[in-house]
Order: structure tokens, then C-alpha cells, then sequence
């Protein structure tokens, strides 16, 4: 029989001999203690390439998500986002057990909310019951068929939020094929969010990792919640390297 290609998801790839090349050689150290030197230099790179202040290297997106969830929404507030986006469908769960957060779903354009649309869905309830913390994002946005929000819409609804005073975050586990249909480098996109996440298992390839990025103060409460989510790796480095293709 001949050898099938798996086209489930860009999720099945598999690591190339250079990843694991670097894997076994990788200079590694305690990462509970920030001083495993392959990890930092990855975080490093990935904050420079975002021109964020600071990111963190963690298992997956999807605890990226959460932690930026838990950062940055109160326990009975609302987020909003577009009606099939990851973070209110495949993480809702994960949102509720963790940080005791509900969802505003809004119908999209193939994924993609418009600025009139957060505008109407960020208006102060009245009654001061349903407030909502902040605005998420998908870019590409999977379930949509990979639909690719420009640089510019972003910013339209970065704008939005922040007349009304709400944090928007982009989950942008696929940003970087979203930057190669859009002529775009990442750093446009980021400077518009309050945070960020990308998967390095996905468009690179790597075996297993993401990156959530911030400003310094973000992203410290980021490492205090890895810790408290059970995610504090020792030594991380021999994973890292695999991601170390970002650079």
C-alpha cells in the first residue's frame, strides 16, 4: 500500500531531523526558575518579532487562551467573540472550570466580526449585569475555512475596544500564514491587541508549543497562572528547540 498523507490538520506534521537535531543537543536549565537558557532565548525572539515586551513559552494554545482568559477577565464577566471561534466552542469548558467566564457569540462575516458589531455588543448594559471584560479574536480563524482578517480590521475593532475600554486579545495560532496571504509581518497585527498567542505546532511544525505575548506586567501574571495551572516545565529547552525555527 502506498504511503498516505495525513490531511486532517496542520497539527500532524512531524518534526524535521534539524528540530531534532537541536532537541538532543539543546543547552537547557530549570524553566520554574527562568534559567533555562534555550526557553529564554526562544521567548526572547518571539517578544522581538511581535516588537511585544515580553512572551512566554507554554505547552499549548489552548493554555495560552486560558491563562490570558484568566488574566485578563473577572470570574461572571463576559467575553466576546465571533459565534465559532475556538475559544467559545472547543475551550468554553475550560473557560467555565478555570475562571468562571460565560461568552457573547456574534455572528461573523466568515469568521470575522466588524467594528460596529463590538462597538454595539461592548454598550453598557444597564442594569450593570451582563459586563463584558474583554473582546477575543481569530486570525486565521479555523473553523471559517481559514478565513484571514487584514491588519487593518483589526485594527478597526482594536479601536472599538479601546473607546470602550476593553482589552482585545488575538488568538493567532495561525497568524503566520494569516501575515503570508495578508503581505503582513506579525508585528502589525500585535501592536493592535492587548495579547497574543501563536502555536509553534502548527505552521512550523514543531512538535509541541506555543507563545503567549504581552506587555511585562501581562505576561509576569502569565508565568504566576502557568505555575498555578500546573504548567511550570523544568527542562523545557529540549522542546523549545524545536521551536527555535521562529527565529
Amino acid at each position: 500500500m502506498a504511503d498516505r498523507i495525513d490531511l486532517r490538520s496542520d497539527t500532524a506534521t512531524r518534526p524535521t531531523q534539524a528540530m531534532r537535531q537541536a532537541m538532543a543537543t539543546a543547552e537547557v536549565g530549570d524553566d520554574w526558575f527562568g534559567d533555562d537558557p534555550t526557553v529564554n532565548r526562544l521567548q526572547d525572539r518571539a517578544a522581538e518579532i511581535t516588537g511585544r515586551q515580553a512572551a512566554l513559552y507554554l505547552p499549548t494554545g489552548t493554555l495560552c487562551t486560558q491563562i490570558a482568559l484568566h488574566a485578563l477577565v473577572r470570574s461572571g464577566r463576559l467575553v466576546v467573540c465571533e459565534a465559532a471561534a475556538h475559544v467559545c466552542n472547543t475551550e468554553q469548558s475550560a473557560a467555565a472550570v478555570l475562571s468562571g467566564i460565560a461568552f457573547r457569540r456574534l455572528p461573523g462575516e466568515r469568521g470575522t466580526l466588524s467594528a460596529d458589531q463590538v462597538t454595539a455588543a461592548l454598550a453598557r448594559d444597564r442594569s450593570d449585569v451582563a459586563v463584558v471584560d474583554l473582546v477575543a479574536i481569530e486570525n486565521t480563524h479555523q473553523v471559517a475555512g481559514g478565513t484571514v482578517t487584514s491588519v487593518a480590521d483589526v485594527a478597526a475593532v482594536a479601536k472599538a475596544c479601546a473607546d470602550a475600554g476593553t482589552p482585545l486579545y488575538l488568538d493567532g495560532a495561525r497568524i503566520f500564514n494569516a501575515c503570508a496571504v495578508a503581505g503582513a509581518e506579525v508585528s502589525d497585527y500585535a501592536r493592535h491587541v492587548t495579547a497574543m498567542m501563536f502555536c509553534l505546532s502548527k505552521g512550523l511544525g514543531a512538535p509541541i508549543g506555543s507563545v503567549l505575548v504581552g506587555d511585562s506586567e501581562f505576561i509576569r501574571e502569565a508565568r504566576r497562572l502557568k505555575v498555578l495551572f500546573g504548567a511550570a516545565w523544568r527542562q523545557a529547552g529540549i522542546l523549545a528547540a524545536a521551536g527555535g525555527g521562529v527565529a
